[in-house]
């Protein structure tokens, strides 16, 4: 196959290579500092108005982004094939191998929680948390000392899962106006949350087919039916004989030349001072990631001769003097990442040892770092792994294609544009061990195109082939391709729905969105980037919406936690609830006899362009990551009752009351700052730990025996052996959903049904006679076992059947799945 027409270059499957870390003092494995990709400050380039109180009919939001946007790819819960669909009641993330308890409002839901009783006689509840740990997650490593360079051999472990309770709380209903309870009378579920509704954004996927260049119209018939309508660039056509891993290789050397763009960039504008520094630093790194290493163990340790006995766990050439190093994640060491913070990270690439002998797939390993035999219990077991290069030219091939696509992504600066966000594929000229290295663009065989195409009912393919016609691609009439879909979110999700409303009542829209993925992806989204929702309906401009989460260095239980507690992040922090926001829509929503639609786009900001842009997940498809979102989001709509209760009452207990008030529960929200600062490099200091040792006090209690949840912002914790059961003085009922289940990974989902004539029995009485609700939820360390070492996405909710009264379930979205796309010649590409 000609260069022109496809990249020919056969690889593997990417691998992607974790940074893992230690705790500096229990060497437990916590997450690294995002490092370079924190800014000290980021000027906010997007339009971001003061919402106020949107209730105004004439609100306005200019939310400037690309035109070229692509809708996000939601896993969730087919509908049609479910006799239940899950809503999300309340969002946290597990703290970092700590305890954690809070007592948070659900009161919005209440409507709904007595609309499921009555339709089946029960509410089934379910608690999910994102875990993958078991009894036994322990490993081998190496601890080296920075000032020493001795070693100490450790067993580590990610630890073993949690003890969950859940209790649901019922305050008795108060008869008076100004102590009533604000309970919705109807609600219309518009995205589950999670784990029903994940969304990937920005998600770049291949598509293998065959291009059938001699039907009229010429077309392309994927091996599997995909929705291509909703990318955010024109998808790329490319001839990919051996299938799609040849080319995620060469989106590698794509994203290589970009960084060596990058850093010409930087050198022209004054920036890259140590643009040097950095260029070694980038090379160094992808050197490792590049490079076809076979792993090995250790099977003897000779102290005497400062040797290991090793055997290959794969194939591999060998040859006296090869170098050997230790596997990756197996070895630590202490090092400075920002003022202050001290992190144990990965020893950096290089040699531990060298080839000594070798016989068949057994050799030996003359150790260097003869300082790692001082450790008295260092034996074949509590060695980590070890890997060599699978050839003696492994490495120095490595050097050369990253050296080579680094620079010629520095060479085409000022020829291209740096803040592209459409993927590049590169392929090298060559055998690759040749001294001097070309790489050169693989072209496309045409693109995508979004609109048109009547024939297969979907959109239009144009197709260019450079130097003939499509029947001579491959030499024949048909041949393989691959189609690159990349999403450009942009606008990630859109419900449609009804909603009727009489004079005096309100409307509140419940957002709740998380951001998760972090380690290789593009900005670090959707963990670390920072993101901004733009929520419309019907047209009109409703919110600009930020989560992101300043305050989680002032989280009371940071200091029981190890990890990265501390640092700021898209939407949560560790060891938190995230009540999300409520927005009155009111003014918002058309007639009852016409359909409502709401639409959220996000805006991610890019360091490259230093704004507010639709995001793409280049670095991710390359390097094997993703970002995805969390949504829920919920529309209630309140009676005439309800509201006047919630505006004759002095002060909001609780979230949605504020809204009702004062039309979102968290002005800050809708306010994002124009200068983003990064608290993650300051000295965190902490609130007080009374915020959730707090004894007894009428703080916690309003009119009418009411609790105060709002006085608990943002955290929400609660503690029972000081405060004593919640709202027991106002007569509420505590009833468990259920008690110390173990959630690990063979149990990440926990199902329980609780029934009618259990809450009745409990004192709760009749679902219509309940005031305030709220979930008492408990994360206590497992029996035997110690706490899950990690921050986790974790979801307490309800499974909802189909057909409950005054609630509609409008969670939805489904794509236009195809396998065949008609093709049209064009000119070639410039």
């Amino acid at each position: 196959m000609s260069p022109r027409y496809s990249c020919a270059s056969a690889c593997g499957p990417v691998v992607l290579l974790l940074l893992v870390c230690l705790s500096a003092t229990a060497r437990s494995l916590v997450r690294s500092h995002p490092g370079s990709k924190v800014l000290l400050q980021r000027q906010l380039r997007l339009d971001l108005l003061d919402l106020g109180d949107p209730r105004r009919s004439n609100f306005e939001v200019d939310f400037k982004v690309d035109q070229e946007q692509g809708v996000g790819q939601e896993e969730q819960e087919d509908e049609e094939d479910q006799e239940r669909s899950s809503l999300e009641l309340l969002r946290f993330i597990t703290p970092y191998g700590t305890f954690m308890e809070a007592l948070v409002d659900v009161t919005p839901y209440s409507q709904l929680l007595q609309s499921s009783l009555e339709s089946l006689s029960d509410i089934e509840f379910y608690a999910a948390i994102d875990t993958w740990v078991t009894n036994d997650t322990s490993r081998n490593a190496l601890y080296m000392n920075n000032l020493t360079n001795s070693c100490t051999p450790l067993r580590v472990s990610e630890g073993n899962g949690w003890n969950v309770s859940l209790e649901i709380v019922l305050w008795p209903r108060a008869s008076s106006v100004e102590s009533a309870a604000v309970r919705p009378r109807a609600t219309v579920v518009l995205a589950g949350g999670y784990p029903a509704s994940v969304i990937d954004f920005g998600t770049v996927t291949i598509h293998e087919g065959i291009l059938e260049a001699g039907s009229s119209p010429s077309k392309i018939e994927l091996d599997e039916a995909a929705d291509l309508s909703t990318a955010g660039f024109d998808p790329r056509v490319y001839a990919c004989p051996d299938g799609a891993s040849s080319l995620q290789r060469a989106s590698l050397w794509g994203y290589l030349a970009k960084q060596g763009q990058l850093q010409a960039a930087s050198k022209t504008s004054g920036e890259g001072a140590s643009s040097g520094k950095k260029e070694a630093d980038l090379e160094e790194e992808f050197v490792e990631f590049v490079a076809d290493m076979v792993p090995a163990e250790v099977t003897a340790v000779h102290k005497h001769s400062g040797t290991f006995e090793v055997k290959l766990m794969g194939n591999a050439t060998l040859e006296p003097g090869m170098p050997v190093y230790f596997g990756s994640g197996g070895t630590f060491s202490d090092q400075l990442k920002s003022p202050g913070k001290w992190w144990n990270l990965s020893l950096p690439f290089e040699p531990m040892g060298y080839v000594a002998s070798f016989s068949g797939s057994n050799f030996v390993v003359n150790v260097t770092s003869h300082q790692c035999f001082a450790a008295t219990k260092l034996n074949a077991s509590s060695i980590p792994a070890l890997q060599v290069p699978r050839d003696s030219n492994v490495l120095s091939t490595a050097k050369k294609q990253v050296h080579a696509a680094m620079q010629s992504g520095m060479s085409s600066h000022g020829k291209q544009k740096e803040d592209s966000q459409e993927l590049s594929f590169l392929d090298f000229v060559g055998t690759g061990n040749e001294s001097n290295l070309t790489f050169v663009a693989c072209e496309s065989l045409g693109r995508v195109s979004r609109d048109g195409g009547k024939e297969f009912g979907t959109i239009a393919l144009n197709v260019s082939v450079f130097g003939g016609d499509a029947s001579q691609v491959s030499g024949g009439n048909a041949s393989k391709v691959c189609v690159v879909k990349q999403l450009r979110s942009g606008h990630i999700l859109d419900r449609s729905f009804r909603a009727s409303l009489d004079v005096g009542e309100r409307a509140l829209l419940h957002l709740t969105a998380t951001g998760h993925g972090w380690s290789a992806t593009s900005e670090q989204c959707g963990e670390y980037c920072h993101a901004v929702y733009h929520v419309s309906l019907n047209g009109q401009s409703a919110a600009n919406v930020t989560q992101w989460r300043e305050d989680c260095h002032l989280n009371p239980s940071g200091p029981r936690q190890h990890g990265t507690w501390d640092e700021s992040r898209n939407g949560w922090c560790p060891g938190s609830v995230e009540p999300g926001l409520f927005l009155d829509v009111t003014y918002f929503l058309n007639e009852p006899d016409q359909d409502n639609l709401v639409e959220i786009e996000v805006a991610v900001w890019i360091d490259a362009t230093h704004k507010y842009k639709p995001y793409s997940d280049e670095s991710g498809f390359v390097l094997g990551d993703k970002a995805s979102l969390a949504v829920s989001m919920s529309l209630l709509l309140y009676g005439r009752d309800a509201v006047e209760a919630a505006l004759s009452k002095g002060t909001a207990f609780t979230a949605a009351e504020e809204a009702l008030q004062k039309g979102s529960s968290d002005k800050a929200m809708l306010s994002p700052p124009e200068v983003v600062k990064d608290l993650n490099l300051s000295n965190p200091t902490t609130q007080a730990l009374s915020t959730t040792t707090a004894s007894p006090s009428s703080a916690n209690t309003g009119i009418g025996g009411e609790f105060d949840f709002r006085s608990r912002a943002p955290w929400y914790f609660y503690n029972e052996s000081v405060e004593g059961a919640p709202g027991k003085q106002s007569g509420a009922v505590a009833v468990s959903i259920f008690k110390d289940r173990l959630m690990q990974a063979d149990s990440r989902m926990i199902q329980v049904a609780v029934d009618r004539k259990v809450l009745e029995a409990a004192g709760a009485g009749p679902a219509g006679n309940w005031g305030q609700i709220a979930l008492r939820l408990r994360l206590q360390k497992p029996s035997g076992l110690d706490y899950d070492h990690w921050d986790r996405i974790a979801s307490v909710g309800i499974k909802l059947p189909r057909d409950v009264s005054n609630v509609k379930l409008r969670t939805s979205s489904k794509p236009q799945l195809r396998k065949l796309w008609e093709l049209k010649n064009k000119t070639p590409e410039k």
